[in-house]
């Protein structure tokens, strides 16, 4: 076999393997459905992957949309690449959506349109979420599409979303809101119930001797770090409990310790294996930091080496036992530390794959 003979099969080989990691990375065959990623994480940077799709219009707003009825609207996908682009999926946030594109393929140069619903749900009056358009390009890649819409209901609940920013563990902190009939009509409060017991509740009528309003005081306690987003529902007298008008609570608590960076990234080298995911973990008070253990949110097999640094802190350093991870690359981190009751919570995604550099 002459030298050059050995080059070109070398090559073959190589691309056949960069091609089945390509393939893996982007959930190729049985179990494409888990091409997703937590809703905390950003959607993919075209700097890093390269995206080629443009979605016209990337903002669609419902405005208004009657109780239990249904509205739809449009979006233009088109491909200014030069490569097919699969859609493995459209994943929605919230319940009150759905949708999917009209053919899974868009060829170069052409436009596929993507249909999205909104349905007008009983609870809150407004919503402010996102559909993600998730493709076969390298990453995979996620395209988010914000969404807008108001509900008509039978209560407005002002504000429906209650925020209580960042609080110290065991710091309390509360809010009101004001709840009425939109036709102005009297009701009555039973009870507001919510299944955390970080939050307590209080009503009173908004005018003394008048039933038409309430006042709900919301007080929150930071039982432990973390951040919390609840729903409670204020329950009426008149009303059943579907078209009760439904407050959004949300809550961080500040901890003792914290990762840096927030989201631990990755690459996919040529040979097909997954590098290592790094974070420094550190405490508030430069404390000495000791991690207990690391384990992968979806049990996925990981090892970990945790090297503690001048300043106290621990730079910990994490590999999947596998070449690559089974299902979607994306996922999370609990990280246990001494000193914390509650882990850590570490992010984690996959960068854009290493191509095997060509030979001359």
């Amino acid at each position: 076999m002459t030298p050059k003979v050995r080059w070109v099969l070398a090559g073959v080989v190589l691309t056949a393997l960069v091609v089945f990691v390509l393939v893996k990375a982007r959930g190729g065959g049985p179990g494409v459905e888990n091409v997703l990623r937590p809703a905390d994480l950003p959607p993919s940077d075209p700097s890093r992957i390269p995206q080629v799709l443009r979605i016209t219009p990337n903002v669609l707003d419902f405005g208004e949309v009657v109780l239990g009825q249904q509205k739809t609207l449009t979006v233009a996908v088109e491909n200014k690449g030069k490569k097919p682009v699969t859609v493995y999926k459209v994943v929605f946030t919230c319940p009150c959506l759905g949708g999917a594109m009209e053919k899974p393929v868009v060829p170069p140069g052409q436009v596929v349109n993507l249909n999205i619903s909104f349905t007008g749900l009983p609870g809150k009056r407004s919503y402010h979420t996102t559909a993600g358009v998730i493709t076969d390009e390298e990453g995979p890649s996620r395209y988010d599409i914000t969404v807008d819409g108001h509900i008509q209901q039978d209560f407005i609940l002002e504000p429906e979303t209650v925020v209580f920013g960042k609080l110290q563990k065991d710091g309390t902190a509360s809010v009101d809101s004001v709840v009425r009939r939109r036709d102005g009509g009297p009701f009555t409060i039973k009870e507001i119930k919510s299944p955390r017991a970080e939050f307590t509740f209080a009503s009173r009528p908004e005018t003394p001797g008048s039933t038409s309003a309430y006042r709900i005081t919301t007080t929150a306690r930071a039982l432990r770090p973390g951040v919390l987003t609840e729903n409670a529902t204020v329950v009426t007298g008149e009303f059943s409990a579907d078209v009760s008008p439904v407050l959004t609570l949300s809550l961080e608590v500040e901890g003792d310790f914290s990762c840096t960076p927030p989201i631990a990234l990755a690459t996919v080298g040529a040979d097909g294996r997954l590098g290592p995911l790094e974070t420094t973990v550190r405490h508030k008070n430069g404390a000495k930091v000791s991690v207990q253990g690391v384990v992968e949110g979806q049990e996925r097999k990981v090892e970990y080496e945790a090297q503690l640094q001048a300043d106290g802190s621990a730079k910990v350093s994490i590999r999947f036992k596998s070449d690559f991870p089974s299902g979607a690359p994306f996922g999370e981190f609990l990280i246990t530390v001494d000193g914390q009751p509650e882990p850590l919570h570490l992010p984690y995604r996959l960068e854009a794959v290493v191509k095997a550099p060509s030979r001359p």
